[in-house]
């Protein structure tokens, strides 16, 4: 259906006849007519029934699950349901935005952006859509999907490649900052598999494969009562490319201007269709390398910054841990000696032999320098999707997808602190008595990695098709019964790490054996108790045990001189053998739906309804390496997961036109919708949702919805294992510095009575800015409940012509809602609001003092909620004859999002406390096209500012008042360009681009996790060059 108000023209690429896969109509029903001249009587709506194919052309398609309009055949609302996919026809190669015949087609209902970062169709149904075209995503010189559609203002703190420490290589979608895994995922209107390193909540949007795209199609309604339960944010829906008759090669490659985070594409298309039309075949394949950027390569990260937000001073964080080493001389046992030739308390080897002073800050490491900015990655992917047209109202298809990553995280080497003492029967200690604090960077193990090898594979096979006319009432319903399989196989292992207890055995008693060889023993200057490890092992020929002899380590030795043989059996890969996790998501669905018109009514109104049902069992499961499970590692403990659940749907959708060019009610339109489900976890329930749309005269047309939703834990949410993590905060109690070399802070009363009540003594100095934190499921988790309203405006005045305006308000409420509480959060509960269930979480080394652990194991909070306008402004001009220049803003104005915890109120608009939430975000895009095959533009990105506070706590008012600094607003600048050439044989498109034209640096958060600033907001690289050359054959 075709939107019968709007005055601005576009190109239909495909000829008369013909049709490209793409998002259906609503269910059957008669357009509007257009305005008529003052004096004219309306004309009578035109038929529904599609024009009738040329002999040997396939029917016109069924409608295809998605959740809103296509560019070219553009209904006035999202469909009723997740419908089917036909088997449609190629469409003529062409130039992108340029209709096949090279004329206008007359139709008027959308606004095109084509060249432009983002292609946005201003419709004028019951909520608008976003559209990125294929166009947007090559002009973007990025080479994988995720880094294209994070930019969008309507998207907000998901991970990606820039999340390093904490990351798993996967990059996210979070609509609306309500957490990805509240924001649907589908590809082709079907759901796709989590993916990540195994018991995932949510899609990893790089594993599909972007030579395939045709476009992304996002729904910014919450469609839960349509689309299932992960629907509360909204929809992503990614279309694949259309019939493809031909060959098309495509090769990328990017670079910053400090020549590194250099990126690689090579990718093909090609297909072909029989000469009867009633088959056809595309195959896409893709190779995708992304270099990693260093944070030493970058000022704002080159060192961990901290911030003392009353004295507003900025000190640099560096690690007592050297790879030199660093001895406390007052940790020294009985009978322990002052090293000699070092005069002070604190000490380290001079590196021949002798000792020297320690001297802080100039002695200590920084630890933040080897760290990965933008982490590597390298994709292989191959996509297919095959239709076979049966009869004139029946098609099988298929699609299936394989997607192999390879990528990595780096941090500087371990740092062995104080452990295990060294023991005074050591051979390697000089001192005569037990070393209890000596601090030493392992550089001899190399970096920590965490590496990760996802496959992620796909098969969907189903039929479609139309009621044939002799059916009657069910004439043109059409229908689709298909069945969805999705894996995600990960091996994830880690390197640079030690075995605790072997290391403990090494640095304790040792001596020489009868061959003058070191050795470990259990009992000093007893060669009998020596110790050896029996390790299995398992051969061709069956299996035995490998006995491998402890080595004394030699932890004083100078940087980089520890000998390789006392590290191999301290480390995970003896015997070339390696200690690795795995982990699996597993997704099957069965989905059925039909759609058709039940009535025509009077003043050419009508009511059309769709029905749908569909079945899905998940599966997830996480095995960590044996040594993180154990403990036994100088890395993170972790915990198995592993879960599943089963889910029956039933959903149906009644759209009602009662009436439609009659006098000021051009188009009136009321839509209903709900969902039956039944979980076997948690039972049953109902959802709904009701819209509706009312367009009147001049181009103006108002609507809104109302929709409720039901959301089950995950599968993660209810059964993760408990797994340790660092964050960034600063222990309330630490009266220095985060790093050694600064005064003592002046702790607020309140503050300094918990820490008192806690036995922490006063003017405590931790010199540490990090937290072990342990995350987990929860298997007494409730399900969350949700209400989303939306109200809003269109404006296309005919007197302007290309010219449209949207103004939307959303408000979306979550009940027990499902959140981690961060770090800082807990310590402002307890420290400051002095809340002993949140003191509770918090646990302390009884001698020490330190904090050992934080708790953040998930938990329903009272409720989530958030208001947000929407603002879109689009312009379509012409030159008569010549070129066509395509302007657009999308702009969101956030009211609210506030975080419930029935203690408190956290308010997240413009404050760090829960993630990058500013006033203000928008898009400006630019494009222009000429006819001789020249095209560019721009886009412009805005990030306004926003607060950060001490301790994370900016909704405490002291913080507010007398310790909180604003957050410099971001912009950055794309800009590209693009010729075709026309040679004899096919197309060849050649285009040049810079990203971030103006090398725009991130804003410093010093609450940020690493790096100094936000990793899910800004772009870490920097100023971008890109080169991209296709050809088509």
């Amino acid at each position: 259906m075709r939107d019968p108000q709007s005055t601005h023209r576009r190109s239909d690429p495909t000829p008369p006849g013909r049709r490209i896969a793409q998002l259906p109509p609503d269910p059957p029903r008669s357009d509007p007519p257009p305005d008529p001249p003052p004096g004219d009587v309306p004309a009578p709506p035109p038929s529904d029934a599609p024009p009738e194919p040329p002999p040997g052309d396939p029917p016109t398609p069924p409608p295809s699950a998605a959740p809103t309009q296509s560019p070219d055949d553009a209904p006035t609302s999202p469909p009723v349901s997740p419908p089917p996919i036909s088997l449609p026809p190629a469409p003529p190669a062409k130039p992108p935005g340029q209709p096949a015949d090279g004329t206008d087609d007359g139709k008027t209902e959308v606004i095109t952006l084509t060249g432009s970062t983002i292609e946005h169709k201003l419709f004028t149904g019951r909520a608008p859509v976003t559209i990125v075209t294929r166009a947007d995503l090559t002009a973007s010189g990025r080479a994988t999907l995720g880094d294209i559609l994070q930019s969008l203002p309507i998207q907000s703190n998901a991970g990606n490649a820039q999340v390093n420490a904490g990351g798993d290589g996967t990059t996210r979608i979070n609509l609306r900052g309500l957490g990805a895994p509240r924001t649907l995922v589908l590809l082709n209107g079907r759901r796709v598999v989590n993916g990540g390193s195994g018991a995932d909540a949510a899609v990893d949007i790089n594993a599909i494969p972007l030579p395939m795209i045709e476009r992304v199609e996002i729904l910014k309604d919450g469609a839960s009562a349509l689309y299932g339960a992960d629907a509360i944010g909204g929809v992503v829906n990614l279309i694949t490319r259309p019939q493809f008759d031909g060959i098309e090669i495509s090769l990328l490659t990017s670079t910053s201007q400090r020549g590194d985070g250099t990126e690689y594409d090579a990718s093909f298309v090609t297909g072909l269709t029989t000469s009867d039309r009633r088959t056809y075949l595309v195959v896409s394949g893709g190779y995708q390398r992304h270099y990693p950027v260093f944070a030493s390569d970058r000022a704002f990260s080159a060192f961990q910054r901290s911030y003392d937000f009353t004295a507003r001073t900025e000190t640099r964080h560096t690690s007592l841990a050297t790879p030199g080493g660093r001895l406390d001389v007052a940790s020294l046992g009985p009978g322990g000696v002052q090293p000699p030739g070092c005069a002070s308390n604190v000490c380290k080897p001079d590196g021949n032999g002798g000792w020297a002073d320690f001297i802080e800050p100039r002695d200590e490491y920084n630890d933040a320098a080897g760290n990965y900015l933008y982490t590597p990655s390298l994709h292989y992917n191959v996509f297919a999707t095959a239709g076979n047209r049966v009869n004139d109202h029946v098609a099988l298809f298929l699609e299936a997808l394989y997607q192999r990553r390879d990528s990595d995280r780096r941090l500087s080497p371990v740092a062995f602190v104080a452990d295990d003492p060294i023991s005074k029967d050591s051979l390697y200690n000089p001192l005569g008595g037990d070393i209890l604090d000596y601090r030493r960077r392992m550089s001899e193990l190399g970096p920590q990695q965490y590496i990760d090898r996802v496959s992620t594979s796909r098969f969907v096979a189903g039929i479609t098709g139309d009621v044939p006319g002799s059916w009657g009432p069910l004439e043109n319903w059409k229908y689709e019964v298909s069945a969805n399989l999705g894996s995600t196989e990960a091996i994830a292992g880690t390197t640079g790490q030690l075995r605790r207890s072997r290391v403990a055995d090494a640095l304790g008693p040792s001596m020489l054996d009868t061959a003058g060889n070191p050795i470990c023993v259990r009992v000093p200057g007893d060669r009998s108790t020596q110790i050896i490890y029996a390790i299995p092992r398992c051969t061709i020929g069956g299996c035995g045990v490998v006995l491998i002899p402890c080595i004394p380590l030699n932890l004083l030795a100078p940087a980089g001189t520890i000998p390789p043989e006392q590290l191999t059996h301290l480390g995970f890969d003896e015997l070339g053998v390696h200690d690795l996790g795995s982990g699996t998501d597993t997704m099957y669905t069965v989905l059925a739906t039909a759609s058709g018109r039940i009535a025509a009514l009077p003043n050419h109104g009508e009511i059309s309804m769709s029905l749908g049902a569909d079945y899905r069992h998940e599966v997830g499961g996480l095995v960590p390496p044996t040594l993180s499970i154990t403990g036994d590692t100088t890395d993170n403990e972790a915990r198995a997961t592993d879960g599943e659940f089963r889910v029956t749907e039933g959903f149906g959708e009644l759209a009602i036109v009662p009436i439609s060019g009659q006098g000021l009610a051009r188009w009136v339109e009321l839509d209903l919708g709900a969902r039956a489900l039944r979980d076997n976890r948690f039972g049953s329930s109902r959802t709904y949702k009701a819209g509706g749309l009312f367009r009147t005269v001049q181009g103006i047309a108002v609507r809104g919805t109302y929709a409720t939703a039901f959301r089950a834990p995950t599968v993660a949410d209810l059964f993760r294992g408990r797994t340790e993590r660092n964050s960034v905060a600063e222990d309330p109690c630490d009266t220095g510095p985060p790093s050694v070399g600064g005064g003592a802070k002046v702790l607020d009363p309140r503050v300094e009575a918990q820490c008192a009540a806690q036995g922490v003594p006063a003017g405590s100095r931790f010199n540490t800015n990090q937290q072990l934190s342990v995350v987990g499921g929860n298997p007494d988790l409730r399900a969350e409940t949700a209400a989303t309203t939306t109200i809003g405006v269109v404006f296309e005045p005919p007197q302007v012509k290309g010219l449209a305006l949207t103004a939307d308000y959303w408000h979306f409420d979550i009940h027990h809602a499902i959140e981690t509480l961060g770090v800082q959060t807990i310590f402002a509960n307890c420290y400051d609001r002095a809340v002993q269930s949140y003191c509770d979480q918090i646990h302390r080394d009884p001698i020490t003092h330190r904090i050992s652990s934080v708790d953040q194991v998930l938990q329903n909070v009272t409720r989530t909620t958030t208001s947000v306008i929407d603002l879109a402004v689009w312009h379509d001009t012409r030159f008569a004859g010549f070129s066509r220049i395509h302007t657009g803003l999308e702009a969101q104005y956030l009211l609210s999002y506030d975080l419930d915890t029935s203690l408190q109120v956290i308010h997240g608009v413009g404050f760090y406390d829960l993630g990058v939430y500013p006033r203000y975000k928008a898009n400006l895009s630019s494009s222009w096209v000429h006819p001789s095959g020249a095209s560019g533009g721009f886009t412009l990105r805005f990030v306004g500012t926003y607060k950060e506070c001490a301790g994370n706590d900016c909704n405490s008012a002291h913080s507010l008042a007398t310790a909180s600094r604003d957050v410099d607003r971001y912009v950055k600048l794309d800009l590209f360009g693009a010729y075709d050439f026309r040679p004899r044989f096919g197309r060849t498109t050649l285009q040049l681009g810079i990203n971030n034209v103006f090398d725009a640096t991130p804003p410093v958060v010093y609450n940020a996790p690493a790096a100094n600033s936000d990793a899910a907001t800004y772009d870490f690289i920097g100023r971008m060059i890109y080169v991209r050359l296709s050809q088509l054959f």
